[in-house]
């Protein structure tokens, strides 16, 4: 399993198609559609994912409904009290990341000279003494002076002075190392997509570590625009060798440039590096695609460092603070997902039982309609292995069965023996394998002991794929109406 995700809606079967293309590690995401009106300096835009806030710095920026406009006035070279308006987003942003992408749906409104949608890294001076070495927290009280770039990644909109808004150049850099550079440690491309001012286009920024002319030590940079591929950097550098922490979107690490003038309408941050077909299904979606982003209630995933995953092990929830926790034995952690080994029913004891995850209690009651979204690989067929069963058993009063404290159908790590021959009282169920068949699988659900439902299904999973896996509850739809809702899988 390598990413568990739940959300507070019940998507349709073309938004789970669309956001199934899209399942890249999406980490941090940044909306402007405010209310039109004036963003004074300090104004916070939050993480809708996260808790990395953005700042809005210097002067002149305004909210439009949809999107957040920055005015271009100046360059750099501008105490904050003047200097026209950017976007400040936190140190670390891309330092902390192996593999990377950066996307965002902007709209250029005029040419500026060398004007950036983004510049991500530091500068080659000291900085403005508030904040880290090279760092221009935007708090001081003086122009900066003469800057330029010490590393980062760098995308400029607008490269000449003579108006020209179809030049765009595209950089990478480590340790000050300019043009001319033949090891990797700099990269340019230049190039000349016709662009017209007023038009929104999709922007995408990638890094992939270990592959390229320098893939022992570096990795490979990459933009598109509006889904298509436009130019790549090899480095002989990572991401986290950049000291990112001038993380800027409309302001150059070069002071002498212009802020930029453009409106940024989203802006998001995946710790994956988007393949071409994702990044063609997201531009398709659009800035605010059919799937709700924002009703994202919990995210786990499991790129936990190889290793095994001891019982007890936890595994935080990105989005909120619904804790998962692995139980049983022989779970390992391969660097990209969490294999459970399959090797006992249920039938054992804490300390023997094979290895499982347990998340919260109330995780689904809590909801009116869900989603349950898994990316998860068969790797054998067990008999009526469960890729999700959520609900209580019908043991009840068991102290040594169920442990200390446990509610009525709950079994909890701190029991002693072995549950016995358990059924379920209420649940979710999906099992991969009906019997020990690897393709046939069953949907059901119960609830206070009923009759179960089912529908089986005879769907191809072939061992060692990786599939994704998508349960829906929508209230009050299907023949139940108002008392009851429906339930639905997508392979």
């Amino acid at each position: 399993m390598s990413d568990l995700r739940l959300f507070s809606a019940a998507f349709a079967a073309l938004m789970i198609l669309a956001h199934e293309e899209s399942r890249a590690d999406l980490v941090h995401r940044w909306s402007f559609n405010q209310a039109a009106g004036p963003v004074p300096a300090g104004t916070t835009i939050p993480d809708q994912l996260g808790a990395s806030t953005a700042a809005l710095r210097g002067v002149g920026a305004t909210f439009n409904g949809s999107a957040i406009v920055l005015p271009g006035s100046t360059n750099g070279n501008q105490p904050p009290s003047t200097i026209s308006a950017y976007l400040d987003l936190p140190n670390g942003l891309i330092s902390s990341k192996t593999n990377l992408t950066v996307e965002i749906w902007a709209t250029p409104l005029s040419h500026q000279h060398f004007q950036r949608l983004l510049d991500f890294g530091r500068i080659a001076q000291a900085g403005d003494g508030l904040g880290a070495p090279g760092e221009i927290t935007g708090l001081a009280t003086t122009a900066p002076g003469t800057t330029s770039s010490s590393a980062g990644l760098t995308l400029t909109l607008a490269r000449d002075t003579a108006g020209n808004l179809s030049q765009q150049r595209f950089e990478t850099r480590i340790n000050g190392v300019g043009a001319g550079d033949t090891t990797g440690q700099y990269g340019l491309s230049d190039t000349n997509l016709a662009t017209t001012a007023g038009t929104e286009y999709h922007y995408v920024l990638t890094f992939q570590s270990g592959i390229g002319a320098f893939a022992s030590t570096g990795g490979r940079a990459s933009w598109y625009r509006n889904g298509t591929l436009v130019a790549s950097l090899d480095t002989s550098f990572r991401l986290n060798q950049i000291q990112d922490v001038n993380n800027w979107l409309g302001r150059s690490h070069w002071s002498g440039d212009r802020n930029t003038h453009a409106a940024y309408n989203e802006v998001r941050v995946y710790d994956h590096a988007m393949t071409p077909a994702e990044i063609t299904a997201s531009f398709n979606s659009g800035a605010n695609p059919s799937f709700p982003l924002s009703d994202i209630a919990h995210r786990w995933s499991f790129g936990n460092t190889a290793g095994n995953a001891t019982s007890g092990t936890t595994v935080p929830d990105l989005i909120g603070t619904a804790t998962a926790t692995v139980r049983g034995n022989g779970a390992t952690f391969s660097g990209t997902a969490l294999t459970l080994p399959g090797t006992t029913t249920g039938n054992q004891s804490p300390a023997n039982i094979s290895a499982y995850v347990d998340l919260p209690n109330g995780i689904i009651s809590s909801k009116t309609s869900l989603t349950l979204e898994l990316w998860a690989t068969q790797v054998a067929a067990r008999n009526w292995q469960r890729l999700v069963d959520i609900g209580r058993t019908n043991l009840t009063g068991n102290t040594a069965a169920q442990g200390a404290g446990a509610a009525p159908g709950e079994i909890l790590h701190t029991a002693t023996t072995a549950p016995g021959g358990t059924t379920s009282s209420d649940n979710l169920m999906l099992a991969i394998n009906r019997s020990t068949n690897p393709n046939q699988q069953r949907l059901a659900g119960r609830i206070d002991g009923g009759t179960e439902l089912t529908a089986d299904s005879d769907l191809t999973l072939a061992t060692g794929t990786r599939h994704h896996f998508a349960i829906t509850y929508t209230d009050g739809a299907g023949s139940s109406g108002s008392a009851g809702g429906q339930l639905a899988w997508y392979l």
